[in-house]
């Protein structure tokens, strides 16, 4: 039996959505759920347009005709775009009651990341430099073969990519709950090219208001790489089926207390096994007393039996898209643990954590170039 017949062997009869399996008992649930956002989202896109087209009428014909035509033509091929890959998946939009204004609507959720992921590499290398940083981290801490590995909140699935290529990984199983990251991933790893629309809010020139971007894998074919949806808080998975587990810009973000998420990258880890963490504590929906600095994360997870193998952290660009007058600087975080290592962990990882966490901060690399204002908007 082969790796993945033996984890997705209990996801039988649960359905699948472009190809990839629900994890999740409630796969029918969230697939109705996905096709309401999706009638609710192209609805907002037709209205869109038809108040982009009113005001147009009352406005002059000046230099900024250009942009608004290219804006107009960019949402109706993004709305053509997504209501054509839910449709090869096999999902119609449901009727559904309309966004209230200036409501994002939740399948936008990472759009900028997917972009970063497999859109921007011909004129931004912000995806391959947060790569090679893990890749350094694993190489110098002497990991040679990452095995099995699951990935909590995958998303596009550009950094599980990277390191099943490079480390000749024997099974990648990607973990996300929005469906259109999932789906574009799955399809741009598999070698198809999807063609989306960027809407930067301060486009460097009137033609990138609408940036159309062609999607597609610039590496080669991997084997072993699988999508899978699931909620990664709770993910439904056999216990100690894993030699790697990778958390890339998740830990801060997802809606689950720190003791919570570490046990469940503990229940999945084989023992001996390593997690790959990387990403900023820049935190969103956390209570504040789960708001945990550098030296509190690696003390919390070094009371709970893993072994700090490797610490750094420098600022990175993040979202800096290469038509964008903004963007964000980040202090990102690579970590590297083992699970119930051989090494004493408890001397180790608190010799890493005050040796290093408050002085690793690294200056922004030259080939990030000039740095840039913080940008918080959501994307289109």
């Amino acid at each position: 039996m082969s790796a993945i017949d033996r984890i997705a062997g209990p996801w039988q009869g649960r359905g699948t959505l472009g190809g990839i399996p629900f994890a999740c008992a409630d796969g029918p649930t969230m697939a109705a759920g996905w096709a309401r956002d999706l009638a609710a989202l192209l609805g907002q896109y037709d209205r869109e347009i038809d108040a982009i087209v009113r005001a147009r009428v009352a406005v002059s014909a000046t230099i900024s005709d250009r942009r608004i035509q290219r804006m107009i033509d960019g949402i109706a091929h993004q709305r053509s775009a997504l209501a054509q890959l839910f449709a090869d998946a096999g999902l119609a939009p449901a009727a559904a009651p309309p966004l209230a204004p200036g409501r994002t609507s939740p399948l936008l959720a990472g759009w900028r990341q997917i972009l970063r992921d497999w859109a921007w590499d011909d004129r931004s290398e912000e995806a391959r430099i947060g790569a090679d940083a893990v890749c350094d981290a694993l190489r110098g801490a002497g990991v040679g073969e990452l095995g099995e590995m699951v990935v909590l909140g995958a998303g596009a699935g550009r950094m599980p990519y990277e390191l099943h290529l490079r480390f000749n990984s024997r099974l990648s199983l990607l973990l996300d709950i929005n469906p259109i990251p999932a789906l574009v991933g799955h399809r741009v790893i598999g070698g198809q090219t999807i063609e989306l629309v960027e809407f930067p809010s301060t486009p460097v020139e009137p033609t990138d208001a609408a940036t159309t971007w062609a999607l597609r894998r610039r590496g080669p074919p991997v084997s072993g790489l699988y999508f899978a949806f699931d909620d990664a808080r709770a993910p439904a998975l056999p216990d100690a089926a894993f030699d790697t587990l990778l958390t890339c810009w998740y830990i801060d973000q997802v809606d689950q207390p720190f003791a919570d998420l570490i046990a469940v990258v503990r229940r999945l880890l084989r023992p001996g096994g390593l997690w790959i963490n990387t990403g900023p504590l820049v935190y969103r929906r956390r209570a504040v007393v789960d708001r945990l600095s550098l030296t509190e994360l690696l003390t919390t997870v070094t009371a709970r039996g893993f072994a700090a193998l490797h610490v750094d952290s420098a600022s990175r660009r993040f979202l800096c898209s290469p038509v964008a007058g903004d963007g964000r600087i980040e202090r990102v975080h690579t970590m590297l643990w083992r699970r119930d290592a051989t090494i004493e962990p408890s001397r180790r990882s608190l010799d890493i954590a005050h040796a290093l966490a408050p002085t690793a901060t690294k200056p922004l690399s030259t080939a990030d170039g000039p740095g840039k204002a913080p940008e918080r908007r959501a994307g289109r």
